[in-house]
């Protein structure tokens, strides 16, 4: 079956910018409104995943015996990486106190609070980001595999329920989760934990729609491809640049989803830059930078206390942020800590994608081919 190698890498480059996101460092890449707005590039993901995802599996899910396969197979796409990563953000601060308890150099309180034990417990069932907490907990990031994994339950029920009517089905998900979005949502297009599941079922359905059209009207775009792709890519910058928080945040899907009709074809010189092997190798490690970005970021942050610490050197900033921001003597300076701080996230999640993600995935591949067998 056809990869869409091209849009693979954009999965990857996405992937650094929610990583460059969250990375509070007053330097000029902090303060481009492209990356101030990239929180939007986890709707990338929903779009290109529903894209993906019924590309994939669109002619394999007929019957309700293809069902459980076919969740086992998602399951290990996103879990194993997911609890390895809770399990390493309830590791880290308790060896913290075990350090602190046994030295006695820094606070021995205890660093978990009741509430720790009921979100680690919705993040390990993955329903942390469906009403469940009132909060973003743990690994903050992972609030979007929370709902991808129960659109994807809903869109392999359409598929055996409603195989006829899957396309209007999918068109009326798209228009209530939007709605809701806009009416309910306090933060519009900033919804996590709370109205999250339908921010993730507005991008993923529409996925399955650009899929369609693309199926139904593949261009031969010819001379054509370079240009379209270049106004794509122009296109969806400068919305990203403009639209801030604002309630015009809602047609990020849909400005992903054209990119994604557009790369898709695979056919322009942008196209072919990046079916080079540096960005496959960061599309394929792109799931790891977006789960591993944040642990690496409360390691900084624990260095940075240390360094003001220990040398008295205020290094965070309060320019009246929910979070300080990181400034020693020269934004330039701040420019180089962001690029290290990128490489150090790809080169981890280069070794949890070798070490978690793809050992997880094919291990759950080889239960549900297994559980195929049966069925037939």
């Amino acid at each position: 079956m056809m990869r869409f190698s091209v849009l693979d890498s954009w999965r990857g480059i996405s992937a650094l910018f929610v990583a460059l996101f969250h990375l509070n460092a007053y330097g000029h890449f902090y303060s481009l409104p492209l990356v101030r707005n990239s929180y939007l590039f986890v709707d990338f993901f929903f779009v290109l995943s529903g894209f993906v995802i019924s590309h994939t599996y669109l002619s394999r899910l007929n019957a309700r015996g293809d069902l459980l396969p076919f969740m086992i197979r998602r399951f290990g796409r996103v879990w194993p990486l997911h609890v390895a990563m809770l399990a390493v953000f309830i590791a880290f601060p308790l060896s913290e106190w075990v350090v602190c308890y046994t030295t006695h150099v820094c606070g021995t309180a205890w660093p978990f609070q009741q509430k720790d034990v009921r979100t680690a417990l919705s993040n390990i069932f993955l329903v942390h980001a469906m009403g469940v907490d009132d909060e973003l907990s743990w690994n903050w990031p992972s609030w979007s595999i929370s709902v991808e994994f129960y659109a994807y339950i809903l869109f392999a029920v359409a598929c055996i329920a409603l195989r006829s009517m899957l396309v209007p089905f999918a068109l009326v998900i798209v228009t209530i989760s939007a709605a809701i979005i806009v009416l309910l949502s306090p933060t519009y297009m900033e919804a996590t934990y709370d109205l999250g599941y339908f921010r993730c079922l507005f991008g993923f359905f529409l996925g399955y729609v650009v899929l369609r059209l693309y199926r139904a009207n593949n261009l031969k775009v010819g001379r054509l491809a370079t240009p379209l792709e270049l106004v794509a890519l122009l296109g969806a910058g400068t919305f990203l640049s403009l639209v801030g928080t604002s309630k015009g945040a809602i047609f990020a899907p849909l400005v992903f989803g054209c990119c994604v009709y557009v790369f898709a074809h695979e056919a322009g010189w942008i196209s072919r830059i990046l079916q080079r092997r540096p960005f496959l190798k960061l599309g394929r490690w792109s799931y790891s930078v977006y789960m591993v970005h944040a642990f690496i970021l409360i390691v900084l942050l624990r260095v940075v206390r240390g360094v003001e610490k220990l040398f008295d050197i205020p290094i965070r900033l309060d320019m009246g942020y929910a979070a300080k921001l990181y400034y020693v003597h020269d934004r330039f300076l701040m420019d180089i800590v962001a690029i290290l701080y990128l490489l150090v996230v790809i080169a981890v999640a280069s070794l949890t994608y070798r070490m978690v993600e793809d050992p997880g995935r094919r291990y759950f591949n080889k239960l549900a081919k297994t559980i195929d067998a049966k069925v037939e």
